[in-house]
């Protein structure tokens, strides 16, 4: 039986740790499953079958102001993945997330190496990743990734991104997919017996938290509903001041993370995404599945998801989201309609047949002797 390991980041809460875990049990019909972890100090909370193996590589303290130290780092990463790989011998590793990719290309361990392109990368322009400035991290991206026997990314925005960056690339999109059964299946318990707008997702400035609240100041007094924000993460504290800021202590409420928040979404009136970039949201699909109207953000690559239904507003405009919000909540003919529409577009997104496609992807790969 041939071995695959999967290198992730951790498989504490979030869409790639969903993705992978799934994976990863999905493949134990055909393969000797391990999950590589490239720290060690997050909470396990995906679920995971017990025959999957877990290592580790030891989260070291840093000084993150050091000269270097984001070079540093990754070299240690290097070091202790190639560590692992010989120890588990596998035939194939499949990465997960832009900066583990080029970790695992760097290794010396000789298999079949898998990347997934799972992030819109001009985006990070503005920051540093991992401690690497955006001009670094590129070069790395540039000199690394052709090193892939074979590469996935998560939307045809990113591979068309991926190619304008390194022509010589090919990339094959796999669409993230839901598990409906799943979604149908859980109950309709009324867990919050008021009316109220809902978002989904990481406390981080990515998600849009603050413009989403600027919105909802501009018409609380006109709305009956509240606003629930479910997540958690590092800008908890910026998102409370602004909600202090407004005095909306009464109205807006952070719940903290939900691993199954199905009920949540099915009972909201409406969902709101204003994302400012986004690989392939899964939220948004199962929002979508859980028959959710949604008002969003125009980010890139949007459209292989929403059709632009008069529900979706230019990234920053904080006006016109809440001109919109206010809009379905105000006309129920119309959100119910656009209910209907997101309903039906879900079903596009199976999760069996993303998985099929990439036990294709993992097939192919070991069979190419190239």
């Amino acid at each position: 039986m041939k071995r695959i390991a999967l290198f992730t980041q951790n498989l504490d809460t979030g869409g790639i740790q969903k993705v992978v875990s799934t994976l990863a049990n999905y493949l134990l019909d055909k393969y000797e499953a391990y999950i590589i972890l490239a720290e060690d100090d997050k909470t396990i909370v995906q679920i995971l079958h017990p025959l999957i193996k877990i290592r580790c590589i030891k989260t070291v303290k840093i000084n993150i102001l050091k000269d270097g130290i984001g070079f540093w780092l990754m070299s240690y990463r290097v070091k202790e993945l190639d560590l692992l790989l010989n120890h588990i011998q596998p035939d194939l590793l499949f990465s997960f997330g832009e900066y583990n990719n080029i970790i695992a290309l760097k290794t010396d361990y000789q298999c079949k190496k898998i990347i997934s392109i799972r992030a819109v990368f001009e985006s990070m322009k503005a920051k540093s990743i991992h401690l690497l400035r955006y001009t670094e991290y590129k070069q790395l991206m540039i000199d690394y990734y052709p090193k892939a026997d074979s590469i996935i990314t998560v939307s045809n925005f990113i591979s068309q991104e991926l190619t304008n960056i390194i022509p010589q690339l090919k990339a094959e999109t796999i669409h993230n997919g839901i598990d409906i059964n799943i979604v149908d299946k859980d109950t309709k318990v009324n867990i919050i017996d008021q009316k109220y707008i809902l978002n989904i997702g990481r406390l981080h400035p990515q998600k849009g938290h603050l413009d989403l609240i600027d919105a909802f100041a501009k018409i609380s007094h006109e709305i009956e509903q509240n606003l629930i924000i479910v997540g958690e993460g590092t800008y908890r504290e910026e998102i409370e001041q602004k909600i202090r800021f407004y005095d909306l202590t009464k109205r807006v409420y952070l719940l903290g993370e939900i691993q199954l928040p199905y009920n949540l979404m099915k009972q909201c009136d409406l969902f709101v995404f204003p994302s400012y970039y986004e690989g392939f949201p899964n939220v948004l699909i199962e929002a979508m599945a859980c028959k959710c109207p949604i008002v969003s953000y125009k980010f890139q690559g949007y459209n292989e998801i929403l059709n632009d239904d008069d529900n979706l507003c230019e990234i920053g405009d904080t006006k016109d989201l809440s001109k919109k919000i206010l809009f379905f909540l105000k006309n129920n003919s119309f959100k119910n309609n656009l209910s209907k529409k997101m309903k039906i577009k879900s079903k596009k997104y199976v999760l069996d047949d993303t998985l099929k496609k990439y036990c294709e992807n993992i097939y192919k790969t070991l069979k190419n002797k190239g």
